[in-house]
This record gives C-alpha cells, structure tokens and sequence, in this order.
C-alpha cells in the first residue's frame, strides 16, 4: 500500500512503488541521453535485494553481504532530497568564495575568469555534476556505515513502514527530536544512530557502538514501531509504503534515538569516543578527493580494542 504527502493510499505493486522515470537521466554534451546512472544502480539493487530478504535468516552478514548491503544503504541516503539540497547548497557557497577570492586553481597558475567560475559552478550544479559526486560519495559513506555496530530488532508481528527516502540518519546534538526530515550537512560521522526497516517485521539499527554486533537479532520494545514509522514517514519525498493490513502506528512528539533505549549508557559521549569511528576517520581521510571503488568493513569487534577488519568490492 503506497501513501502520498497528502495521506492518499493506493495498491501499488513492488515494481512501481516508489518509482520515477529517467530520474537518473543523464544529458551528453551533444544533447543526447544516457542511462548509465540508473544502470550502476541498478546492478547494486539487484545484488543487495536477495540480501536483505535472507537477512532474518542468515545474521549477522557475512563480510561481503555486509559491503554490498552498506553500499546500498549509502546509495539511498546520497540519493535522498536532504543530500540534493545539502549538495546545491554546498556547490553554491564554494563557487561565491572562488568569485571573492580568485585564487588559481593550480599554485601559481593564473586567477580564474568570472567566466570560468560560473562554468565550473553549472557544470558542479547540472544533473550530470550532482549525479557523479552522489555515486563517487557512496564506496566512502558505505565505509562508514560499514564500520558501524549493526543490531537487528525483529518485531512480533507487521509493524514497519518504509518510503522512498528509506534510511534515516540521526544527527548528534540533542537527545531528543521531533518527526521530520534531518539534515544532512554534519554527514553520517556525525549521526548518533542509522536506521533502514528491512521487512514490516525487521529493522537494522546501526550505531557506533564499540562491542562485537556478531550477536542473535534482539526483540523490539512495544513502541519502537511507532517512533521508526513517525520518521520514515516524516521524510517521505513523494510516497511511503506498507504491506496491506499492517497497522502503522507513528509517534508524535520530540521523541529519543532508539540506540539509547537499546543500549543504556549509549549518548554522544560514547559516540565522540568510539573507536569503530576513529577506525572509519583513519580509512576515509586518505580516499578524500579521491576516486575509489573500495568499501571497508567491520566483520567484528572486540572490547579491548581488536576489530576484523576487512575490503569489499
């Protein structure tokens, strides 16, 4: 059942949920289109599908279910609105200091032209630009989540919702929030938790938590549906979904992470101190301004300071 922004409902198949046509469209110089984009997606979509329907079943993931499932996870979130409009607004900022500032672009070289400026800006800004950061963001930012602690929360029964912006990042700053979209200006090293709802029965919950997450799948409480749903439906861009005959409930309210009642004493304290973070810092920094294909992960992690760390592809 897919629910648009004005609380419409309408059956919908899986094919069509969701969907957007030539959204990743590309435009070539010579005017023509290309559907490389959707292409690349697709093929991680095909690869990460199968796992994450297997994931009630076979966890925790193996080392290289987990890469291609982190890389999946990094794709919604650079694909979302909130990424757009960090993105636009990131580029426009740069492109007014280069028009106050001038400097080379090379040391020593010549100053760029006005002209040069505003070339480089709409070239950063067109959907070919924004299309090719969003997919050189995803190996870093699947990193990261790769180095997260991971904790699967099976419910009882059908509970969860997810939309077209599925995965909810939430930010440091505040121990408690009200439904509604996040912003993505601090990055995903800056979030306290990540959630993404698996099935209408399963959600993963990744924090930086420093303990092996090689464990059994925990049950939710009661009503952590209702505070998962309140904000994947909150940042819902066109539609958000349910299977038919789920009740869905959504809190109200400035509601708490879900990390801090899984796991007492967890808080932004522990998050600045974590040592899975550090570890993810020390891999990203090096691969800054830089074109990479590789996803690191974490396939496990012991109290005193030991992790398994591995490559995916």
């Amino acid at each position: 059942m897919a629910v648009d922004r004005n609380g419409r409902s309408r059956r919908r198949g899986l094919k069509q949920a969701g969907v957007q046509r030539d959204f990743y469209r590309r435009r070539r110089p010579d005017g023509t289109y290309i559907q490389d984009v959707e292409e690349t997606m697709g093929r991680l979509e095909s690869e990460a599908i199968p796992i994450i329907r297997a994931l009630g079943d076979r966890w925790p993931p193996e080392r290289t279910a987990r890469a291609t499932l982190a890389q999946f996870l990094a794709l919604q979130l650079v694909r979302s609105r909130g990424w757009r409009g960090w993105h636009d607004e990131f580029i426009g900022r740069e492109v007014e200091g280069w028009r106050e500032t001038r400097e080379p672009v090379r040391p020593g070289g010549p100053a760029p032209s006005g002209a040069d400026i505003e070339a480089v800006g709409e070239a950063l800004l067109d959907d070919a630009g924004r299309l090719k950061k969003m997919l050189e963001l995803v190996p870093k930012v699947a990193t990261l989540l790769g180095h997260m602690h991971w904790t699967l929360l099976r419910f009882g029964r059908d509970r969860l919702a997810t939309s077209d912006c599925p995965v909810v990042p939430w930010p440091l700053a505040g121990p408690a929030r009200e439904p509604g979209p996040l912003p993505w200006s601090a990055g995903i090293r800056e979030m306290v938790e990540v959630r993404f709802a698996i099935s209408p029965q399963l959600a993963l919950l990744m924090t930086w938590l420093d303990e092996d997450d090689r464990t059994e799948p925990r049950l939710a409480a009661a009503h952590h549906d209702r505070n998962l749903n309140a904000f994947v439906v909150a940042q819902t861009e066109h539609e958000w979904f349910h299977r038919p005959g789920t009740n869905v409930r959504q809190s109200t309210g400035r509601l708490t992470p879900l990390s801090v009642e899984v796991f007492p004493g967890y808080s932004d304290e522990a998050v600045e101190g974590s040592l899975r973070r550090k570890h993810a810092d020390q891999v990203i920094q090096p691969r800054l301004g830089e074109p990479t294909n590789t996803v690191t992960v974490i396939t496990g992690f012991d109290p005193n300071g030991s992790m398994g760390v591995e490559r995916g592809a």
